[in-house]
């Protein structure tokens, strides 16, 4: 299992299971409509200034779904960090599927 996050550095080599970590790292990051060939890729900034409870609920949903749908991968956990200006980063933890 392997533990990812928004930011992670990119390497433009990277091939294997570097690469699904990489792009993981890439999707969590990513806004909905941000990407010109991938509109659809992202999380909806439809989550700004929501209530943090329901936030975690509906982005935990979008990761498990556009990881699990883009990348070999199985979403095994999710937790999130706040700092003070109310940013949240998740932590994800996934397996990769062979």
């Amino acid at each position: 299992m392997t533990e990812i996050t928004t930011g992670m550095t990119m390497n433009l080599n990277a091939t294997g299971t570097d690469r699904v970590i990489q792009n993981c790292s890439n999707l969590l990051g990513t806004v909905l409509g941000e990407l010109i060939l991938g509109r659809y890729l992202g999380v909806s900034r439809d989550l700004v200034d929501k209530p943090i409870d329901q936030v975690k609920g509906e982005y935990s949903s979008a990761i498990v779904t556009m990881l699990e749908e883009y990348e070999p991968v199985t979403v095994e956990d999710i937790e999130f960090e706040y700092d003070v200006d109310g940013k949240i980063t998740p932590k994800v933890v996934i397996s990769i599927n062979e």
